[in-house]
């Protein structure tokens, strides 16, 4: 599929989880939203509402759910900020985190903790990489909010969310995701995992851009909770739209949580086409052909002396040599037209649909190269 992709022959970009090269056909959309500013006079209906409410119909299809179950904010941090503005916690009561967790889903908490006197637990990495019976095992009676990534950002690190969840649901203590390493290129079952909220950003899996992301959130949640900033876009019309009028009444659902400008007459198109593209595929195709690329990258890595979590998501790869990077390595790689990333104690390796084997086997010979140095 490289041919899809605008990325060079000569490059072999494993960083996708940092940003994923953006198709030409989202490039084409977002050209041609940039001309929408040039001419305001012919911007409607379709721009203002048609838009929006389609980009968040499409992201309820990817996650098998409603639209009124999805509201459109600008970052990952904003969702998670949402959820922290109202989930219920007790002074006493436990947050839980993981160990070098993405700050995103840490600064929220970490206020929230500290205005309801309530403890922050950090769970220190366990042996193996293995996190999800050390999480099991840290929940208990005191626990308010469990705040998690379907995988550990760093590593790839799978999470069996199904398991924490029924362990939060059974102490009463909410669940709080953040899957913006997940949702595009694996499977996320919401009726399983059942979160209270979910935020994930749209500029990785799902080829949008920055400044468009997304929030779900469980039933209970949309339709008496606090957004936290207040809208025009998030009231329900006045029957008369010449005077200047005030409503008291939010939009249905999830909308109550839209950010402001939600809109964005740039952002949107480049996001629909991102989307759209992901589903074209299906997840479980992006998945497949991400878990293929990753296998050979880990045999080929495993026989240099690296190692990889015993239990990783398909698309993202954490390599570690007796524990951490080779000193110069990412430097070395990058200067050779290979680009991987630096994240905590593992070089994160994570391949996209414009990757292909002969990329797989350039990576896998600089590293020999390295070595042979």
């Amino acid at each position: 599929m490289r041919e899809l992709f605008d990325v060079p022959q000569e490059i072999t970009y494993f960083n996708c989880a940092a940003f994923t090269p953006q198709p030409k056909a989202v490039t084409a959309a977002g050209y041609q939203a940039v001309d929408i500013k040039a001419a305001p006079w012919q911007i409607g209906y379709e721009e203002w509402t048609g838009r929006p409410e389609r980009l968040r119909s499409l992201v309820a299809q990817l996650l098998q759910t409603e639209a009124d179950a999805i509201a459109i904010v600008p970052s990952a941090s904003y969702g998670l900020s949402t959820a922290a503005a109202n989930l219920p916690l007790e002074a006493g009561q436990s947050i839980l985190i993981l160990d070098e967790q993405f700050p995103s889903n840490v600064y929220a908490w970490r206020a929230l903790a500290q205005e309801r006197s309530a403890e922050m637990i950090v769970l220190d990495e366990p042996s193996q990489r293995n996190w999800t019976q050390t999480i099991l095992d840290a929940i208990d009676s005191h626990t308010g909010i469990v705040a998690l990534p379907p995988c550990h950002w760093t590593d790839g690190s799978l999470i069996d969310l199904v398991a924490v969840s029924q362990k939060a649901r059974s102490v009463g203590a909410s669940l709080v995701i953040d899957a913006s390493q997940t949702i595009g290129a694996y499977p996320f079952d919401l009726e399983a995992i059942q979160p209270d909220f979910m935020a994930f950003v749209g500029y990785k899996w799902l080829l949008g851009s920055y400044g468009l992301s997304y929030l779900y959130m469980a039933p209970k949640w949309r339709t008496a909770g606090r957004p936290i900033e207040y809208s025009n876009k998030q009231r329900t019309p006045t029957d008369d739209s010449q005077r200047v009028n005030y409503s008291d009444t939010f939009q249905p659902n999830a909308r109550r949580y839209d950010m402001g400008e939600c809109s964005q007459f740039v952002l949107t198109p480049i996001a629909i086409a991102g989307v759209e593209q992901v589903l074209s595929w299906g997840v479980e195709t992006v998945q497949q052909r991400l878990r293929f690329l990753t296998d050979m990258i880990e045999e080929g890595a495993t026989q240099l002396g690296y190692d990889a979590p015993p239990k990783r998501v398909d698309h993202i790869l954490g390599l570690r040599r007796d524990g951490v990077i080779p000193s110069g390595l990412i430097d070395f790689l990058a200067e050779r037209n290979a680009y991987v990333a630096h994240r905590g104690k593992s070089m994160r390796v994570a391949p996209y649909m414009h990757n292909n084997e002969a990329d797989v086997e350039r990576f896998i010979g600089l590293l020999k190269e390295f070595d042979a140095r």
